[in-house]
């Protein structure tokens, strides 16, 4: 095993099982998109890449599939397509989501929380100013958890971290633009505005206009078009 790699090993949290780091180790070259969207996944030389057998390696990617980051193909498996209409489908369920927790989280925020959420927004600000969308990028789902932690609901709470994960390699795979951010930047602030007044309805407003807008920006970057986008869209 080379020295970069044994170092990737040791950054995963020790304790874990071979199948639970190799689970660990495959999310995350998906995720980067060091494994890329519709390729073929070749288990004897991902294998060999990460030092290990088959078996731990198949069982990973067992788990993956469940998380709808691989999919079958043929008698093997490739990484999950990023396609528009999956992209539109995910911003759906995401705002059904949010727009739940939001609403619910009204009265459970503390002022500590909030004022910290509007320190860590306005910290990106001259990132934004100077063309660099990754800093408020990086801190975007940190901002959500604002209200999804406060939400009052485990299961939604788990349900968005898993999404999360579809979302962060979608990100990867078609980039992020300065002006699409500076417009998430704004509809942050409106967001943060309905928290502070404690406004259930523009909170739950804010937030879904937020991310059918996000939505749509990060659709109509996907170049390839899927029969039934807009019905879906509609």
């Amino acid at each position: 095993m080379s020295a970069n790699l044994e170092e990737e090993w040791g950054q995963i949290e020790r304790g874990q099982s071979l199948s639970e780091k190799t689970y660990v180790r495959v999310k995350n070259l998906i995720l980067s998109c060091d494994l890329k969207p519709k390729q073929d996944i070749n288990e004897f030389e991902l294998a060999r890449r990460l030092g290990i057998s088959r078996s731990p390696l198949r069982e990973a990617l067992s788990k993956l599939a469940e998380e709808s980051l691989v999919e079958p193909l043929g008698r093997g498996m490739r990484v999950t397509p990023v396609t528009r209409l999956n992209v539109v489908e995910l911003y759906q369920f995401r705002m059904v989501l949010e727009s739940f927790a939001a609403r619910n989280a009204v009265g459970r925020i503390t002022w500590q929380e909030i004022e910290a959420a509007q320190s860590d927004l306005e910290s990106t600000l001259p990132s934004l100013e100077a063309g660099d969308p990754w800093p408020f990028s990086n801190l975007d789902f940190q901002f959500h958890d604002l209200y999804v932690r406060n939400c009052g609901n485990s299961l939604i709470i788990d349900r968005l971290a898993r999404l999360r994960d579809q979302l962060r390699r979608i990100w990867k795979h078609v980039g992020i633009s300065a002006e699409d951010t500076r417009l998430s930047y704004r509809e942050h602030v409106e967001i943060l505005e309905a928290v502070r007044r404690g406004d259930r309805d523009q909170l739950q407003s804010a937030v879904e206009r937020h991310i059918t807008n996000v939505g749509n920006r990060v659709a109509s970057t996907v170049r390839e078009a899927e029969p039934g986008l807009a019905a879906a869209g509609s």
